[in-house]
């Protein structure tokens, strides 16, 4: 359901439709859905690192790769809030780097103390 766009609530319905069991609980199905992005997430960096290093083969060069870059916002007009850029290899026209860039982050603005200092250059550093 997660790949269709779906939520649990979603698939909760479509066991109940289709006479399956319950399915998971939202606990369960966070955790599962934190585990598949961090593999997904390794998995496309795997990726991108094994075409940036066919691009410097092909090239023949050490560190000179000739790319194209694009980019892209979730909605129309300069009210999105998220972006995507990516650098796209110009011999095999893979993926080599991918960048999301939201305007605006749950995690800076859930900082309770004072936004300057050590205490907040510590919580970035994490961040």
């Amino acid at each position: 359901m997660r790949y269709m766009g779906q939520g649990l609530s979603s698939l909760e319905t479509f066991c109940s439709l289709m006479c399956l069991p319950n399915s998971v609980s939202q606990k369960a199905y966070d955790r599962i859905n934190a585990k598949i992005a961090d593999i997904n997430e390794a998995l496309a960096n795997a990726l991108m690192k094994k075409a940036a290093a066919e691009e410097k083969i092909i090239g023949g060069t050490v560190n000179s790769v000739v790319v194209s870059g694009g980019g892209t916002w979730k909605t129309r007009g300069h009210t999105s809030l998220i972006g995507v850029c990516t650098l796209i290899g110009a011999d095999f026209g893979k993926v080599l780097d991918m960048e999301v860039m939201p305007s605006y982050c749950k995690g800076c603005d859930s900082y309770k103390g004072s936004k300057f200092g050590p205490k907040y250059s510590a919580f970035l550093g994490k961040h």
